[in-house]
């Protein structure tokens, strides 16, 4: 049995159930916070340090907040999207790919806004949705498709059964951006 965030979150700014959460299992939708109810181990850890007690057991939701069960466990679904370098791993391997690891790939993902070892709070980058998917990230994750499915990646190697045009589209689409 999952744990839901309540709406007495919406708006909240306390992150502290986020942080304690062993799983990563929260997700920011419409400013709030939502628990992906496959992702959660009911640890109960985040109920505990919750400022506002907006996280109930879902057999426990109070009556006035039942309809906070139908937005986290809809919503919830594809909320998060790949960092770059996730976007990056994942191409690879849907490719059935290979690389070295090289400082082409590396460059690529910082072009597309996640410089490796380069970041500054030592909470790591976010993996909100609007930190990663502004237009111009948008435009270097299809141009980073468009190399990779050319094999013009030093040191990366793809297989490539399909067009060059449909693979492009396949890791370009909405659907491949998410978790």
């Amino acid at each position: 049995m999952a744990h839901v965030v309540t709406d007495k979150c919406q708006r909240c700014k306390f992150t502290d159930c986020v942080e304690v959460c062993p799983v990563a299992c929260f997700y920011e939708l419409d400013q709030q916070l939502v628990i992906h109810p496959e992702d959660c181990i009911d640890c109960t850890a985040c109920v505990e340090v919750c400022p506002v007690e907006a996280i109930y057991a879902e057999a426990s939701v109070p009556q006035e907040y039942q309809a906070s069960i139908q937005f986290n466990s809809a919503e919830a679904q594809g909320a998060k999207t790949k960092t770059p370098f996730e976007f990056a791993v994942s191409s690879i391997r849907v490719l059935d790919g290979s690389t070295d690891g090289s400082r082409q790939l590396a460059q690529a993902i910082a072009r597309m806004g996640q410089p490796l070892y380069q970041c500054q709070p030592p909470t790591g980058f976010p993996d909100r949705a609007d930190h990663w998917m502004s237009n111009g990230a948008v435009v270097e994750r299809l141009n980073f498709a468009v190399a990779l499915s050319a094999n013009r990646i030093p040191g990366t190697t793809v297989r490539i059964d399909d067009s060059m045009k449909s693979i492009a589209l396949k890791l370009g689409s909405p659907e491949f951006q998410k978790r």
